[in-house]
């Protein structure tokens, strides 16, 4: 069993990593700094689970589409895929950019969207699979002074939601988990290793019964 993380970082991301590779799962990390990357896995490694690294950045489609397919051929498709990427400025409406925006967007919204046109028709030609994706409340009550992350979060959430419809009836599990609070490694319920234990609850998830949308 794989599981592929695209954003990797070492809150939420390598709290799931851990989790799921206590589990038996190899684990391949994906992001921009590739001596993080590299600090992880070895972390990793050092607990007895098998895990890589690849460098990409989620807000390129070029870079994360090379990423993928280098991960492809090294270990085959993930049984999971986690796209749990974001990029912010906290700044409001009057000191925000729209090319700004879009910079940020790029990474909360479109990194999501080339993860699932890359690998969904995989997952649906195989009828197994399962991406999940790390949402927030933002995307539905909005704070001026985090505007550009809103908009991004509000995109994903939308996504996501229209892009599971394509699944339903079938094995392949698309869901999002919109994190309604602020992740802090000391924080009683949003910490991540509690959140990487909701991502573990939605894999168990069987057909029929799938979530598409954890409000957490």
């Amino acid at each position: 069993m794989l599981i592929t993380i695209i954003g990797a970082g070492a809150g939420i991301s390598q709290s799931v990593a851990e989790l799921f590779g206590s589990k038996g799962f190899k684990v391949v990390l994906i992001s921009r700094n590739g001596d993080k990357l590299k600090g992880q896995v070895e972390k990793l490694n050092s607990a007895g689970i098998e895990a890589s690294c690849i460098v990409g950045d989620a807000g390129d489609e070029t870079s994360l589409l090379a990423a993928l397919e280098e991960s492809k051929a090294l270990h085959g498709e993930p049984d999971v895929a986690l796209y749990n990427a974001y990029a912010y400025n906290l700044k409001p409406l009057a000191n925000e950019t729209w090319e700004s925006v879009k910079k940020q967007l790029d990474v909360n919204a479109g990194g999501a969207f080339n993860l699932l046109k890359y690998i969904l028709p995989q997952y649906k030609a195989r009828n197994s699979g399962k991406i999940f994706i790390t949402g927030g409340s933002l995307g539905m009550q909005p704070m001026p002074r985090a505007l550009a992350l809103g908009i991004g979060k509000a995109a994903l959430r939308n996504m996501v939601q229209a892009v599971s419809q394509e699944t339903k009836g079938t094995n392949v599990h698309i869901a999002t988990i919109t994190i309604c609070g602020f992740v802090k490694p000391e924080d009683p319920k949003y910490n991540p290793k509690a959140i990487a234990e909701q991502y573990w609850r939605l894999y168990e998830q069987q057909p029929g019964a799938y979530e598409t949308e954890v409000m957490y």
